[in-house]
């Protein structure tokens, strides 16, 4: 909510199936000085046009300590930047690990929930357009370089590691013995 009290003409949209969301929020907001039309409740509708509502957006905001999981990587493969706050906990950190596995992580991975709002205000406005719009393409490009180039959306590659890692596996079992390297499977 600060940063949509920040970042002027800005919006938060979530994916909700209760109604109750909505109407917490909106609540939460207004009681917080901030204009409750700003949030947007979206329903549940088929993958592609799930996948498609991306466009409509300039930044994705993770959440804490439960962060984005299949949702964050559509974002990421929808060239949206993502904003996230890694905690301790596995749950915490998918969005920042996809990011690495994409490259990108020192551009949108803060540590506190001050760094968060304040990198999501810069992002988000209230500067210029201009150099807004210039921050945002900015770091779309580098989503977009970064999806061509890892592994990560490389469908082919994913399917050969995966097998290697499962084979690796079998391999360990079969031979009875009680561990292997992991990352070894991936270098070769």
């Amino acid at each position: 909510l600060s940063i949509l009290s920040a970042v002027h003409n800005s919006s938060l949209s979530l994916l909700s199936r209760h109604e109750t969301t909505g109407e917490n929020l909106r609540r939460e907001a207004e009681a917080r000085g901030v204009n409750p039309a700003q949030i947007h409740i979206a329903k549940v509708v088929g993958k592609a046009e799930h996948v498609l509502r991306f466009r409509h957006s300039s930044l994705f905001l993770d959440t804490f300590p439960y962060g984005a999981h299949t949702t964050c990587s559509e974002a990421l493969y929808a060239a949206l930047p993502v904003l996230t706050r890694p905690g301790r906990t596995f749950a915490s950190r998918v969005p920042a690990s996809l990011l690495h596995a994409l490259g990108v992580n020192g551009a949108t991975v803060v540590q506190t929930e001050d760094d968060f709002v304040a990198l999501g205000v810069r992002i988000g406005g209230p500067e210029q357009e201009e150099r807004k719009a210039v921050v945002q393409k900015r770091l779309q490009a580098i989503m977009k370089r970064a999806r061509q180039s890892s592994v990560l959306f490389q469908q082919k590659v994913w399917v050969a590691h995966w097998t290697r890692l499962l084979t690796a596996l079998w391999d360990t079992h079969k031979a009875k013995r009680a561990s292997f390297n992991v990352v070894g499977v991936f270098r070769r």
